[in-house]
């Protein structure tokens, strides 16, 4: 479920691990894996590698062979490895091929044992939990296949005739190109390791989702087919909320409104859910917190209708009632007048499951658009000559005043822009009527080599969570500046200038002026709080003029960015300037 959200691990070297303590993935010996694409990284070395894994197993007295990583076909195929563990035997083995491994013995217990299979191109010892208990010793190099990697099984869930899956829990699998030696084994066993040296390392840290992390700077990231998640030696279970069914028309915004009646002191949280719907398209757009987690921050990421929340703050809040409103979005069109929601989350307190009252829940908050509204001047397919005679005139844009049934605060957006795409001019207004002079379409005409040509405005009217176009719009009008000899002097600017956005606070659309005293490259970035680059609005050469360019609050890859304070900011020349503008959801 989880994709591109970014997930922060933190790793601390030489810090005592406690077995069994902290998160694990529980399989179930048949059905259950994890499965890693190929990378040559994950086929071993030539000449040295090892296996190192952390594992309980459910029951000791099984007599089968329970792979626990396995990069291999079947268990006597030439290539590739697998380690796997006989407990009725108490045996754990090493395979290369058929006829073609180490074993080495351990005691039946019900406690978590820590395993290392390491080895040379002539030998391999097995660790079990820092002792040397190898029993024998038949193994040569290890050759690679481009199989993927499995941890818990053998060839996914299917594996062969002679394959079973891992009946227990597994907490920790590291990959290594070197040898180590029992004092090595042995540090790690008390200190643990830097998954910096590793191949791979996969620390089981997350607790929730389907995809399991390597913390190795390698990215080998493996997803999670049917275990469940434990912390400590208790099942971690989702709390579940369902909905009944909600009225969605395309294009329209859901609010849901998440409220937890007995929220625990946390200031970490997680929020995973899937979204049951017939809709055929639907999206997270937006996330508001609620008054009572100030200064926290968040990030959310989406794969097809499931979605992860992920929430940090200063303080601990324990506040009940509600969390955060979830923000939807409907694309296309729906098969039912109606869609149902269902979803369920976990939430996790500083690394621990935290307790939710099952009378929580989420609520639909009925949010509606701007109710239709018509343009009205000027009429389509007017033609306007801007001459000598005109050019101190102004293009009086006017249209319908709507409103809302939710009493939100409501703004315009003008666009004008040129038939073939070339160019756009964007105005936010909370006035029906915009005023552009001709001087500023003449100049923009004149940028782009235009004389004469079709330009095309609509208005769309927006409050904090949805817009609505004109009924009757697109319209279109014919522009000659073709005769026009006026001396464009006395439209430049004396100085650069940049002016503050408006309006301010916005959303979804801002929109700012700058001047140019001279022709200048011009560069045009969005940055956020902390200096990162957001959106590059526009780099070029522009003649002297005034001119106007609005922000739809897109990144650079098309997505919406979350609420808060960002930097707009122009070089022209030798002329840089910044300003701040807030961002609201």
């Amino acid at each position: 479920m989880i994709n591109v959200l970014k997930q922060t691990i933190i790793i601390l070297g030489c810090v005592p691990f406690l077995y069994g303590q902290g998160y694990s993935l529980n399989f179930n010996g048949s059905t259950d894996y994890v499965e890693i694409p190929h990378n040559n990284e994950l086929n071993l070395g030539a000449s040295q590698g090892t296996i190192m894994v952390r594992i309980k197993i459910h029951d000791i007295y099984e007599d089968s062979y329970n792979r626990i990583v396995s990069k291999k076909s079947f268990w006597n195929n030439p290539d590739g490895y697998e380690l796997e563990v006989n407990p009725g035997q108490n045996i754990i083995t090493l395979v290369a091929a058929n006829d073609n491994f180490a074993r080495a013995s351990f005691t039946p217990n019900e406690d978590w044992m820590h395993i290392v299979a390491t080895f040379n191109n002539s030998s391999a010892t097995i660790f079990v939990n820092g002792d040397n208990m190898t029993i024998d010793n038949n193994i040569d190099a290890i050759e690679s296949n481009n199989l993927p990697l499995y941890i818990g099984n053998m060839s996914g869930s299917e594996g062969d005739s002679l394959a079973s899956g891992f009946s227990g829990r597994i907490q920790e699998v590291a990959i290594l190109n070197d040898e180590l030696s029992q004092g090595e084994v042995q540090q790690i066993m008390d200190n643990g390791i830097d998954p910096s040296i590793t191949a791979a390392y996969w620390g089981f840290d997350e607790g929730e989702g389907n995809l399991l992390h390597d913390a190795s700077g390698n990215n080998f990231h493996g997803t999670i087919h049917g275990p469940d998640w434990w912390y400590n030696d208790s099942p971690v279970n989702p709390v579940h909320f369902e909905l009944g069914s909600v009225e969605a028309r395309t294009g329209d915004t859901t609010i849901v409104e998440l409220h937890i009646d007995e929220l625990p002191d946390i200031s970490v949280m997680s929020l995973e859910f899937d979204l049951s719907t017939t809709v055929d398209s639907i999206d997270l757009i937006g996330l508001n917190l609620s008054s009572g987690v100030e200064g926290w921050s968040y990030e959310f990421n989406q794969v097809d209708t499931s979605f992860l929340i992920a929430m940090a703050g200063p303080d601990p809040i324990a506040s009940n009632g509600v969390l955060c409103e979830l923000i939807f979005v409907v694309h296309f069109g729906l098969s039912t007048d109606y869609y149902p929601l269902q979803f369920e989350s976990i939430i996790i307190n500083n690394g621990d499951i935290g307790s939710v009252a099952n009378n929580g829940g989420f609520d639909i908050l009925d949010k509606h658009p701007p109710y239709p509204f018509n343009l009205e001047s000027p009429s389509n397919g007017t033609v306007i000559n801007i001459t000598d005679a005109s050019i101190n005139l102004n293009l009086i844009a006017q249209w319908e005043e709507t409103t809302d049934m939710d009493d939100d605060t409501l703004y315009y957006y003008l666009s004008l822009r040129s038939e073939s795409n070339e160019f756009e001019i964007g105005l936010v207004l909370d006035a029906t009527t915009a005023i552009i002079p001709y001087q500023t379409i003449y100049d923009t005409m004149y940028y782009y080599g235009l004389t004469q040509g079709t330009i095309v405005w609509d208005v769309a009217a927006f409050d904090p969570y949805d817009i609505t176009w004109s009924d009757n719009g697109p319209w279109t009008l014919s522009i000659d500046v073709s005769s026009l000899n006026t001396d464009l002097i006395e439209s430049i600017p004396s100085n650069y200038k940049l002016s503050q956005n408006y309006p301010n606070p916005f959303n979804p659309i801002t929109q700012f002026n700058y001047a140019l005293p001279e022709q200048s490259m011009v560069t045009i970035i969005i940055y956020d709080i902390q200096g990162r680059e957001i959106r590059s609005l526009f780099k070029g050469l522009k003649n002297p003029g005034q001119y106007s360019i609005a922000w739809n609050t897109l990144d650079n890859n098309e997505n919406p960015v979350s609420a808060g304070v960002y930097l707009y900011q122009i070089q022209a020349g030798n002329y840089v300037k910044s300003k701040k503008m807030i961002l609201i959801k």
